[in-house]
């Protein structure tokens, strides 16, 4: 019970704040407009896979649309039961004191480094199917043990409906299974243990299979697999930019934020932990070691090292790290590290608690908040009124709680756009290749069939030149010829459809 306090007093800000927290935000739009009677990927445009859409239209159904602080609440849960199921995993593997250090790793260090790590985002969202798989797979020898790793081949699958970078967690647990210690601690034969893969790995694509035929029979498949199948991924190990982004951001969100996670995760790898903590348990800490493995690979293959991917790499490290951690309390386990050192451990942890709670509750409270345009747009709208926003992020939308009026509630298919990399706002870099085949003439048959009355530019205030309406001449002329300036905030211009002719009064 006090970890759950002390969960729940890390996140309280996040918790009260009333607005969407970065991606939630596009989520948030397209939940919404399924909620409205509307598809993914054909009415609201992701790159996100189905599962992911589709909860968060769940969440709004429970919660309310637009309340934001309600769909806080549900990420606190989903939270608070990934951590339960890590106490169960590190309670088997050892005893109930590495399931407490365990679920408190995962507490702290899911919202260390941002403030926005604390969204419900994908990678908070996958990581607890792919702790459940692990707790089914890690579990002991039970008649059910078939019945078990069908269901965590489901899980993994599942994980990787929620976000692609989730595929990953699939091999390591299945490698798990033919792992000669695997076989050894459990008495089993070769066939045997290749039974068992064969199992999980049947799992995992029956139930791929049965979400294809189900968006098949949505008619959503052939969009789906587009969509999802697009990426920002521009920067590569050739590329200056992605040892650039590697070094900064890999020591401002991961080493420096988790350095004692990351110590004793690294330190549960050493022979000393191997011999005092893995004695007999070998086959777990290389499933652990291998899933840690192929994590880092995901965080890496986007080549832009943003914040929220290091999520993906906390399961492992907790249950790797969470033994270390109370066998140097023990004295188990000495060190002359100084950050395993139980002192400086203890005083790391009370300065990350305290001091993430303090620049978190900072952070919610200076951020910007939408400003007045969103207000404005609200206060002369009705609340089904769609209308279209020119910018690169969908926050406005939810900030102004009106659904779009295209298909592109993001415009990077229109743009090029390329999220998280220092190449969007550059004059250097040339974003037209990047534009979708198609995107400017759909986009022309959306805004001709729902006429929005209200368009917005928030490009027009994030140094827009790159990405100036004026720029593309469909939205230029369709703004000059049918739109007139109704308000110009620092954050957007507003502009309002002029009546036609014949709603004039001039007319009447």
């Amino acid at each position: 019970m006090v970890l759950v306090l002390l969960t729940v007093i890390l996140r309280l800000p996040y918790i009260l704040d009333d607005r969407q927290v970065i991606d939630e935000s596009s989520y948030s739009v397209i939940g919404i407009e399924i909620l409205d009677g509307g598809q993914p990927y054909i009415d609201a445009v992701d790159r996100k896979p189905p599962l992911l859409l589709y909860s968060y239209a769940a969440f709004f159904a429970i919660v309310g649309k637009y309340n934001f602080t309600g769909l806080h609440v549900v990420a606190l849960f989903w939270t608070l039961a990934t951590m339960a199921t890590l106490f169960w995993i590190a309670r088997h593997l050892f005893d109930w004191r590495v399931g407490v250090v365990a679920a408190f790793f995962y507490s702290l260090f899911q919202v260390t480094g941002d403030y926005r790590n604390q969204a419900l985002n994908g990678e908070v969202m996958m990581n607890l199917p792919i702790v459940v798989a692990l707790a089914l797979a890690f579990a002991g020898e039970r008649k059910s043990v078939g019945a078990r790793l069908l269901l965590a081949g489901s899980l993994l699958a599942l994980a990787f409906l929620f976000k692609q970078p989730a595929a990953v967690a699939a091999v390591p647990v299945g490698l798990y299974l033919l792992l000669p210690s695997y076989r050894r601690t459990r008495g089993l034969s070769a066939w045997n243990s290749v039974l068992r893969a064969a199992l999980l790995t049947f799992g995992y694509f029956a139930t791929l299979g049965l979400c294809a035929w189900w968006l098949h029979r949505q008619g959503l498949l052939e969009a789906a697999i587009h969509w999802t199948g697009q990426t920002d991924f521009v920067h590569g190990p050739t590329d200056r930019v992605f040892w650039e982004r590697f070094a900064l951001n890999v020591l401002i969100y991961f080493v420096l934020p988790m350095a004692p996670l990351v110590a004793c995760g690294f330190a549960s790898m050493g022979k000393r932990a191997r011999t005092v903590l893995w004695s007999g348990r070998e086959a777990e800490l290389g499933a652990l070691i291998l899933l840690l493995a192929f994590s880092v690979f995901a965080c890496a293959v986007s080549g832009r090292f943003s914040v929220h991917h290091f999520i993906q790499l906390l399961p492992p490290l907790c249950l790797l790290g969470s033994p270390v951690l109370v066998a140097i309390a023990d004295r188990r386990l000495v060190y002359r590290f100084m950050l395993l050192r139980p002192k400086a451990l203890a005083g790391t942890f009370v300065f990350l608690f305290v001091g993430f709670t303090i620049a978190h509750a900072v952070a919610f409270r200076v951020r910007f908040h939408g400003g007045e345009a969103p207000e404005y747009v609200k206060s002369i709208t009705e609340p089904d009124e769609r209308i279209f926003v020119w910018g690169p992020s969908p926050d406005f939308y939810a900030d102004a709680h009106r659904p779009p009026a295209s298909r592109y509630v993001m415009t990077f298919p229109l743009t090029g756009y390329i999220y998280g990399s220092p190449l969007a706002w550059s004059l250097d870099h040339d974003p037209t290749p990047r534009i979708h085949l198609g995107s400017w003439q759909q986009l022309g048959r959306d805004l001709e069939a729902t006429r929005p009355r209200i368009l917005v530019d928030e490009f027009s205030s994030r140094g827009g030149g790159k990405y100036a309406l004026a720029r593309y001449p469909y939205l230029r002329d369709l703004v000059n010829d049918e739109y007139e300036l109704a308000r110009e905030y620092p954050e957007a211009r507003v502009y309002v459809r002029r009546p036609a002719r014949s709603e004039s009064p001039a007319a009447d």
